[in-house]
């Protein structure tokens, strides 16, 4: 961590900061029912939280890359730091427990951490792609401030409607800094005396199953989530009331599965979106696989 006042950061830089802290706040609002707010803590506030997060906080450090074309396409990483103590706070907040700071940070702790800064995460990504100009991923990838000398460092003061605060450190690290910088474009420049070589389209030979198949491409099919499951004796399903719990066999941190009539097709991180509950996908069958999934 650097002592340094911090440079000036440029448009791209703080939409990309805007959009974490909204989509912090939007997702902790859904799950806890109250409203949050994010402000910058002073660069003197952010220097002395950086070294003490440094010494005992949680990190959770992000790879952030663009997918598809893009015409200043993202790539790098940055880190999150929080005090051990709201990280407690949050993974409670996740799991429907009261906080209770006597409690140890188990690996338990930790998966609920993870997966609420996946939410966050997968939150960001959607609304990073107008103003990044496509597609984002952003990939939770390991628990550290990153060995790299940040390029930049920023602190937010979380704070819900009670007046509970969640102080927060984000370092940007070189690469990602450079790419939002003005104009940043990672696309190599071609070179002028190089000719580009284009193929004539041809005709694509149909085969009368492609034609069966655009047939059906407009019939709507029912789409579901499914977050995990678990067998119950008859008894304890008649049983069941308001208030009662049902354990599925899915861990927290497991990828939700998107099943379209019925039959698994993708999986993928819950995010929080406008107001709503959906699927980004991280992995999905092929298309040939995913029809013989829905044929079966």
């Amino acid at each position: 961590m650097n002592n340094e006042t911090p440079p000036a950061a440029s448009d791209r830089t703080e939409d990309y900061l805007s959009a974490w802290m909204a989509s912090v706040c939007d997702v902790l609002e859904k799950i806890t029912g109250k409203a949050f707010t994010s402000a910058d803590l002073s660069p003197q506030e952010v220097v002395q939280q950086a070294g003490t997060l440094k010494a005992e906080g949680s990190w959770l450090r992000f790879t952030v890359q663009s997918a598809g074309e893009a015409a200043s396409p993202l790539k790098g990483e940055h880190s999150i730091g929080i005090g051990k103590p709201d990280a407690l706070r949050l993974a409670q907040i996740l799991m429907g427990e009261p906080f209770d700071g006597t409690q140890g940070f188990s690996s338990d702790y930790q998966d609920a951490l993870d997966e609420i800064f996946r939410q966050f995460a997968g939150t960001t990504a959607l609304a990073l792609k107008p103003p990044m100009g496509g597609e984002v991923n952003v990939q939770l990838t390991g628990h550290d401030p990153g060995s790299w000398k940040p390029q930049l460092q920023r602190g937010f003061h979380l704070k819900d409607e009670e007046d509970v605060q969640f102080p927060l450190v984000v370092l940007l690290d070189p690469d990602l800094g450079k790419s939002l910088a003005p104009g940043a474009s990672g696309k190599p420049a071609r070179r002028p005396d190089t000719p580009v070589q284009f193929t004539p389209p041809t005709p694509a030979a149909t085969s009368k199953s492609n034609r069966n198949i655009d047939l059906l491409l407009d019939v709507e099919l029912p789409v579901a989530l499914r977050f995990g499951k678990s067998e119950m004796p008859l008894s304890s399903i008649l049983g069941l009331s308001p208030g009662a719990v049902v354990e599925l066999d899915q861990k927290i941190m497991e990828p939700v599965e998107l099943l379209v009539g019925g039959k698994t097709v993708a999986q993928g991180e819950v995010v929080v979106m406008e107001g709503h509950y959906a699927l980004r996908v991280t992995e999905v069958l092929n298309p040939l696989e995913r029809l013989e999934s829905l044929q079966q």
